[in-house]
C-alpha cells in the first residue's frame, strides 16, 4: 500500500465510519506497459463520494504523486453507471501485445466483484476506459498538480 499524505488525513473525518454508510466504492488500478501504474478509486455516501488519484511509484523513477476530492452528493459516477450496463458475456475477439490493463475491483454492501480487461474495444468497456478518465479529470479539476497532469498524458497516448 502507499501513503497519500497529509491530504487523506485531512479527509479521512468525511469517510464512512459504519459500513452501512457506504452506498458503493471502486478502486481502479491502470497499468500501461511501459509507464508506471496508477490507482483511482471513489467510495460513495449519503451524502458525498471521496475520489482519490495516484500515480504509482515505479523503478523508473517517474514521480509519486496524489490528488483528492470530495463530491457533493448530486455528483454523478460515471463509473458506476458504466459498470451497470457492462456485457460481460461478448465474445468479440481481438488480439493485442502491449498496451494497458485495467482491474476495477467493485464493493457495495451486498457483494464484491472484479473486472480485468486490456486494451478494450467492446463498446461498453471502452465507455468504462472513458468514465474513468473522465473521473480522473474531475478529481483534478482545477487543480495544478504536474506530476499527475503529466500522467494523465500519458495515459492518453495508450487510448486506441
Amino acid at each position: 500500500m502507499f501513503h497519500i499524505g497529509d491530504e487523506w488525513e485531512a479527509i479521512q473525518h468525511l469517510l464512512p465510519q459504519k459500513a452501512e454508510e457506504v452506498r458503493h466504492s471502486w478502486v481502479a488500478t491502470i497499468r500501461p506497459s511501459f509507464d508506471p501504474p496508477a490507482l483511482l478509486a471513489v467510495t460513495t455516501t449519503h451524502h458525498h463520494a471521496v475520489g482519490i488519484f495516484s500515480a504509482l511509484p515505479a523503478a523508473n523513477g517517474f514521480p509519486v504523486a496524489h490528488q483528492v476530492k470530495i463530491f457533493g452528493s448530486d455528483w454523478l459516477d460515471e463509473v458506476q453507471q458504466t459498470l451497470q450496463s457492462i456485457n460481460l458475456f461478448d465474445t468479440e475477439f481481438y488480439l493485442t501485445l502491449d498496451g494497458i490493463r485495467y482491474e476495477v475491483d467493485i464493493y457495495t454492501f451486498s457483494c464484491q466483484a472484479r473486472i480485468g480487461f486490456s486494451n478494450p474495444q467492446q463498446p461498453t468497456l471502452k465507455r468504462l476506459e472513458t468514465a474513468l478518465q473522465n473521473t480522473a479529470l474531475a478529481i483534478m479539476a482545477d487543480v495544478d498538480n504536474k506530476p499527475l497532469q503529466a500522467y494523465l498524458n500519458v495515459w492518453r497516448k495508450y487510448i486506441w
